[in-house]
C-alpha cells in the first residue's frame, strides 16, 4: 500500500503564550488545575512565527517601523505553544505514523495527548519521531511547546562560547535590528505507513567534460519488514535516458557513462536539468513511495591564478573545462521571521541576481537553515552556490568551540546539510564558517583566518570529504594568511581570499582607484559600499522619526550607524543635506561610483585574480542605508542597476576604466 503523506499546514492551529515555565506548571499532574495563559489561543497559520501569528492579531506593533522591534522583545520571554488537534481519517489508512518537520526555531518538546514524544535543540536540522505508540484511537492532539530562546547571541561575544545551534543574525547584526525568531519553519507532515518507510533517498551526479557523459549516484536510508527495491529512472523531457531496478539495501546505485548535456553556471551556457525519478516498491511489488527531484550535470576544478606562487590555495574556478570569472553576491536571510517567507520572496531577489549577471551567492554562515526551494531555483537560473555551515565571527572571539559535544552537534548538522543539499548541481563550495579567526599571533581576536587544524573545521572537513568528496571543502572565509588586504602589506603574498573594506571612508574616487589598481589579493568574497534606501522606503518605515537629521543623534539613523555617511557628505558639500531627497541622490550614487571602479578594476586582472563577491545583497530590515543591492522591498538600488553593465561583459573584454556617472 503506498505511504500516505498529510499536510500539517492544511490543518486549524491556535498559538498560546505563557509565561516561563508556566506552561509545564499549568500540564503539571500535581497542580490540578489549569493557570490562565498570558496569550491566550489565537490562529496560527502554520508554518509560521510566532511574530507574525502575534502582528496579525493585533498584540505587537510591526517592527519594521521606526524603533517598533523594541516593542516586540516581550515575545522571547514567553513560552509558546503551537496546537492542533489532528484528523482520524488520516490516522486510520495506515499503521504506523511518522511527525516530520522540516524545520522548528529553536528549542522545545513535542507532546502527543499530553505524552512528551520528542525534544528538540538545534534550528538548523529536520526533526522526525514516529508517534504510532501514541496515537488514540480517536481524539487525538499534537502540541509543540517552545521554552524561552536565549538571551543573546548576535554579533558581538565569543564564537567559542557558542553552544545554542540557533540563526545569530535576528539578535541584531549591522544590517537587522532584533527580532529573535520563535516559530515552524518548511514543511509539516505526517507520513503514514505499513512496512516500508524511507527516511531520505540522496543523490548526487559527476560529469566528465571531454567525454560528455555523467553519472547518477542514489543511496537510500529506510527502514523496512519485507525486500524492498527501487526502480531508478532518470528522464529528459519525455525521453528515457536510463531506468533501471535497485535493492535499497544493497549499497549505493550507480549509472554511469550516460550521454548527457551539462549544466552550465549564469551567462556560460544553458542551464540543462533532468528528471530523476525513484520508485519504491515493498517485497509484494506494490509502490510505496515516489520520489522525483531535478538533477544537472557539471564538472568543478580550482586552479591557482596566474603568476601566484604555488603554496596558495588556488582560487579561478574551472567549470566544465572551462576558467570563469566569479562574480558573485553574498546572500542574507530575507527577514529575520524567516518562518514566514514564501517561494516568491526567494525567487524575486534571485532572479534580480540572474538578470544582473551574477554567476554566484555565498549563503552567509551566520544566517540559518535555508529551504528547498531556494536551491531548486538556483539549479534552474544558474545561481552557484557556495554553502557554508552555521558558524561564524563574534569580534571579541572568533574561534568555533573546541568541546567534543560542540563538534559533534556541528558536525551532524553539517551531514544534514550535505545529505540534504548534494543533489543539487548548483552546490559548487562547502564552507565550514564566516570569518572564523584569530588575531596574528593566535590570541583572540582578528587577523588571522583559521585553517583545518582546528579540530572543529577538520570535523566538518572530514564529513564533507565523506559525504560530498567531489566538491571543494574551504575551512572558513578569508583564507591565507591575512584576513583583509591594507595597502602596507601589499606585495608580500598575504592577501589570498580577503574580506573588505566595506567603506571607502577616507578615499577619494581617485584613491580608491589606485587602492583597487595596486591591491594584490586573488579573490575577495566580502567587499562593499554603503548606499542609502530610496527616500520613499526611509519615510515609509521611519515611525514616529524624521528622515533628517542624517546623523547618528537621529535614532531612525542609529540603527544603521556602521552606514551612515553624514561626515562624508559635509565635508564635499560644506553643510548637512537640505532634504532627504538630496541625501538620498548623492548617497545612491556615491555608493554606484565607488563600487563600479572596484569591480570594474579588479575584473579587469582575470585570470590574475578568481572573483569577487559583493556584500550584500539585500535588506533583511528597512535599514535607512546599508550596504546592500537591494532594497527591503525588493527593488533594485541605482548601484545594482550600474553593475549589471560590468557583470554582463566577458571578463577577458572589461577593461581597467572609472565608471563615474
Amino acid at each position: 500500500m503506498r505511504n500516505c503523506v498529510h499536510d500539517l499546514s492544511t490543518l486549524n492551529w491556535t498559538l498560546t503564550g505563557y509565561l516561563p515555565n508556566q506552561w509545564d506548571l499549568c500540564s503539571s499532574a500535581e497542580l490540578g488545575e489549569n493557570l490562565d495563559a498570558d496569550v491566550r489561543g489565537i490562529p496560527a497559520a502554520v508554518p509560521c512565527s510566532v511574530q507574525k501569528s502575534l502582528l496579525d492579531a493585533g498584540l505587537i506593533p510591526d517592527w519594521n517601523q521606526g524603533d517598533n522591534y523594541r516593542l516586540c522583545e516581550w515575545v522571547e520571554n514567553r513560552q509558546w505553544l503551537f496546537e492542533t488537534q489532528l484528523p482520524q481519517e488520516w490516522l486510520s489508512s495506515s499503521t504506523r505514523h511518522m511527525l516530520k518537520i522540516d524545520g522548528l526555531d529553536y528549542k522545545g518538546r513535542i507532546f502527543v495527548n499530553s505524552t512528551q514524544v520528542y525534544s528538540f535543540d538545534n534550528a538548523f536540522v529536520s526533526h522526525e519521531v514516529e508517534l504510532t505508540r501514541y496515537l488514540e484511537k480517536s481524539n487525538n492532539t499534537l502540541q509543540i511547546i517552545f521554552d524561552c530562546p536565549p538571551r543573546w547571541l548576535g554579533q558581538y561575544g565569543y564564537t567559542s562560547k557558542i553552544n545554542d545551534w540557533k540563526p545569530r543574525y535576528n539578535y541584531t547584526w549591522d544590517w537587522t535590528r532584533r527580532l529573535v525568531q520563535t516559530g515552524i519553519f518548511g514543511p509539516i507532515s505526517i507520513e503514514g505507513f505499513d512496512s516500508v518507510y524511507v527516511r531520505s533517498v540522496i543523490s548526487y551526479t559527476d560529469y566528465d567534460y571531454q567525454s560528455g557523459t555523467g553519472e547518477v549516484c542514489v543511496s537510500f536510508d529506510a527502514q523496512s519488514d519485507s525486500d524492498v527495491y527501487a526502480e531508478i529512472s532518470l528522464f529528459d523531457g519525455n525521453q528515457t535516458v536510463f531506468s533501471r531496478k535497485h535493492p535499497i539495501d544493497g549499497g549505493v546505485f550507480s549509472a554511469g557513462r550516460l550521454k548527457v548535456s551539462s549544466w552550465w553556471p549564469n551567462g556560460l551556457g544553458h542551464q540543462k536539468l533532468y528528471r530523476l525519478r525513484i520508485r519504491i516498491y515493498d517485497g509484494s511489488g506494490n509502490l510505496v513511495k515516489e520520489v522525483s527531484e531535478r538533477v544537472g550535470f557539471k564538472k568543478i576544478s580550482w586552479k591557482n591564478c596566474h603568476s601566484t606562487p604555488a603554496e596558495c590555495d588556488p582560487w579561478i574556478c574551472r567549470v566544465n573545462g572551462r576558467d570563469m570569472f566569479i562574480q558573485g553576491v553574498n546572500w542574507t536571510p530575507i527577514l529575520p521571521n524567516y518562518a514566514d517567507l514564501r517561494e516568491e520572496d526567494y525567487f524575486l531577489r534571485l532572479n534580480h541576481y540572474k538578470e544582473m549577471g551574477f554567476n554566484l551567492i555565498r549563503i552567509w554562515g551566520g544566517g540559518v537553515k535555508e529551504p528547498d526551494c531556494l536551491y531548486e531555483i538556483c539549479d534552474e537560473l544558474g545561481l552557484m552556490v557556495w554553502q557554508e555551515f552555521p558558524l561564524s565571527s563574534s569580534g571579541i572571539d572568533n574561534s568555533p568551540p573546541r568541546e567534543k559535544a560542540a563538534i559533534e552537534v556541528i558536525t551532524e548538522t553539517a551531514v544534514s546539510y550535505l545529505k540534504r543539499l548534494q543533489r543539487h548541481v548548483s552546490i559548487s563550495v562547502w564552507c565550514g564558517g564566516n570569518e572564523l579567526q584569530t588575531a596574528l599571533d593566535g590570541s583572540p581576536g582578528i587577523g588571522l583566518p583559521l585553517d583545518s587544524t582546528h579540530p572543529m573545521l577538520e570535523s566538518l572537513e572530514e564529513a564533507v570529504m565523506l559525504f560530498d568528496p567531489q566538491r571543494r571543502f574551504m575551512p572558513t572565509s578569508p583564507i591565507g594568511p591575512r584576513f583583509n588586504a591594507h595597502e602596507e602589506s601589499f606585495n608580500q603574498n598575504l592577501h589570498w581570499n580577503v574580506h573588505g573594506p566595506w567603506k571607502a571612508k577616507g578615499y577619494t574616487l581617485d584613491q580608491w582607484q589606485n587602492y583597487w589598481q595596486d591591491e594584490d589579493s586573488h579573490f575577495r568574497a566580502e567587499m562593499g559600499i554603503p548606499g542609502p534606501s530610496s527616500a520613499d522606503i526611509i519615510t515609509k518605515y521611519k515611525g514616529s522619526f524624521e528622515p533628517l537629521p542624517v546623523s547618528l543623534e537621529n535614532p531612525l539613523w542609529s540603527a544603521s550607524s556602521w552606514w551612515i555617511e553624514d561626515q562624508e557628505f559635509i565635508d564635499e558639500h560644506g553643510r548637512c543635506p537640505s532634504s532627504i531627497e538630496q541625501y538620498v541622490q548623492w548617497g545612491q550614487k556615491r555608493q554606484a561610483d565607488y563600487l563600479c571602479t572596484a569591480l570594474n578594476i579588479y575584473k579587469s586582472k582575470f585570470p590574475r585574480v578568481g572573483g569577487f563577491i559583493i556584500w550584500m545583497g539585500h535588506d533583511s530590515y528597512p535599514c535607512p542605508a546599508n550596504t546592500s543591492l537591494i532594497d527591503f522591498e525588493g527593488n533594485l538600488k541605482p548601484a545594482a542597476v550600474r553593475l549589471k553593465d560590468i557583470l554582463l561583459k566577458p571578463a577577458n573584454r572589461v577593461e581597467c576604466e572609472v565608471n563615474v556617472l
